[in-house]
């Protein structure tokens, strides 16, 4: 993910250097010249997380080297600037030779507890260390002496701590921190992609909606389109002009959804033939593939199909929230419950059984200020992780800049 423009502005101006066209040396196996930075990654879905850090710092510093454990480099792609240590060398030698070796200006740990060897060994040589903790440390010390004293050595030896939840903050103090070693980043959450929506073809579908209300119910099985259709043929005895974009979750279900709207009497057209919604159409069906992102940014709403039965498969809800669109969905939410949990805990969607409960759904959500409270809630959950990775950048590229001014 690309960060915002007024970031990469400030990295710019930290490192004093180009963002772009750098040709780097070929994958070393010495220490080579330039900064490196040691990233001591404990587990393989945590480094999913770095790798937006990663693609940040290497355009921001052309001369950075990332020091990795080689059973996790081949995740970062086909890179140039990674130095390999091998689990093997960690074991076979001394955190001391490998830092002697290697001489890296910052070591960060993202992991759930840091090396407090290597934490030790990086103070001793002055090494500035940066710790970003998943979980805030136990402060009722029932876990014995050996970990109280591994904390402490944790508190004394880090330089900086990145925090992730506010409690984070209150029990790290509690645990011996210093105020000036804690920074509140906020939450690091893998970052989602969202489906791809082409300007062009949204500018023609909101310049043929004249301003019409409209809601997108997608991914739908045979069920799950009966029940949008039913509810929007109530739908239409109030708001007269409202459209229903469907999208069937099979190819299969496409002259499904023709035959379900004839016998219901709605008109319809077909993004295949007509292109764009008709003025005198009723509904639309989406049966071009590939075009969800084009109906989720359209609509200020959407109904999220393969959650009213158990065995059916979920989308993630995160990606109609990025693109603006609020999130309506059943009670069977597998395998994204946790996301639906979360953008219902934070009042960004609202669950539907009932095609009652649909219709009073929707109908709530045509007011625009309801359906803007709803979607800024939800942008606030999505993006939140995008502003944990912008403030570490900010927090790694600061101490780099200050290792490359020694």
């Amino acid at each position: 993910m690309v960060l915002n423009n007024a970031l990469k502005r400030a990295i710019a101006q930290l490192t004093g250097a180009a963002t772009r066209d750098v040709e780097r040396p070929t994958r070393s196996t010495q220490r080579p010249d330039g900064l490196v930075i040691w990233v001591h990654v404990s587990d393989r879905k945590l480094l999913k997380l770095f790798q937006p850090v990663y693609d940040e710092l290497t355009e921001a510093f052309p001369d950075l080297w990332f020091l990795v454990d080689d059973a996790f480099a081949g995740d970062f792609g086909a890179t140039d600037n990674l130095l390999p240590l091998t689990t093997s060398k960690v074991q076979r030698r001394s955190t001391l030779e490998v830092v002697t070796e290697w001489q890296p200006n910052l070591i960060l740990f993202l992991s759930d507890l840091a090396d407090v060897e290597i934490a030790k060994t990086a103070a001793l040589h002055q090494i500035e260390t940066v710790y970003v903790p998943f979980e805030a440390p136990k402060t009722d010390f029932t876990q014995g002496r050996k970990d109280i004293a591994m904390l402490r050595d944790i508190m004394t030896q880090v330089s900086q701590i990145c925090t992730q939840y506010p409690d984070q903050n209150d029990a790290w103090l509690n645990s011996g921190a210093t105020p000036d070693q804690i920074t509140e980043i906020g939450k690091l959450v893998p970052l989602r992609d969202p489906p791809v929506c082409d300007d062009t073809d949204l500018a023609a579908v909101l310049s043929a909606l004249a301003g019409r209300p409209i809601w997108f119910a997608s991914n739908l099985s045979e069920m799950e389109m009966s029940l949008a259709i039913a509810a929007h043929q109530k739908l239409l005895r109030k708001s007269h002009r409202l459209l229903l974009v469907l999208s069937p979750n099979d190819d299969t279900l496409m002259k499904t959804a023709e035959e379900m709207l004839t016998i219901s009497d709605v008109s319809f057209g077909l993004r295949s033939k007509n292109k764009t919604p008709h003025m005198d159409t009723k509904a639309f069906i989406a049966d071009l593939p590939k075009e969800d992102g084009l109906w989720h940014r359209a609509s200020p709403i959407s109904y999220l199909g393969g959650t009213t039965k158990t065995g059916q498969l979920a989308p993630h809800p995160f990606d109609s929230v990025a693109l603006g669109s609020v999130v309506l969905h059943g009670d069977k939410n597998d395998p994204f419950e946790t996301e639906f949990n979360e953008l219902s805990a934070a009042g960004a969607s609202i669950e539907v059984t009932t095609e009652a409960q649909l219709v009073e759904a929707v109908q709530g959500l045509l007011s625009p200020d309801a359906a803007a409270r709803h979607a800024h809630a939800g942008w606030e959950l999505v993006s939140a992780g995008a502003v944990a990775i912008e403030n570490l950048v900010a927090v790694l590229a600061a101490r780099l800049k200050q290792q490359a001014s020694k």
